[in-house]
């Protein structure tokens, strides 16, 4: 797997899609993705994206799924940490959404 195998996950989304919620301003994705795998991910209300579990298995993702879906349920929980990507040259990073 090459650093820009993500570029192959462009304009398919509902055939990599495993679950998606929207929880007031904040959507909870949950989809396969070609450079990391089964990852959930939260896109705030400025429309950013914030991965925030990777899954090695689809039985994992639903469950972590629904876990970050009820994460998103209190509006108390505002900071997440973000998780880096490009195979280790982006680092994680704490976050606060922005509900």
């Amino acid at each position: 797997m090459n650093m820009f195998s993500f570029l192959d996950d462009m304009g398919n989304y509902d055939d990599r899609k495993v679950a998606r919620d929207t929880v007031g301003t904040l959507i909870v994705s949950t989809a396969f993705t070609s450079d990391e795998g089964y990852e959930t991910a939260i896109i705030d209300a400025r429309g950013d994206v914030h991965p925030v579990e990777r899954y090695p298995l689809r039985e994992d993702c639903v469950a972590g799924h629904a876990k970050w879906v009820e994460f998103c349920r209190d509006e108390k929980n505002t900071t997440i940490c973000k998780l880096g990507g490009l195979g280790g040259l982006v680092g994680n990073s704490i976050i606060t959404l922005v509900r």
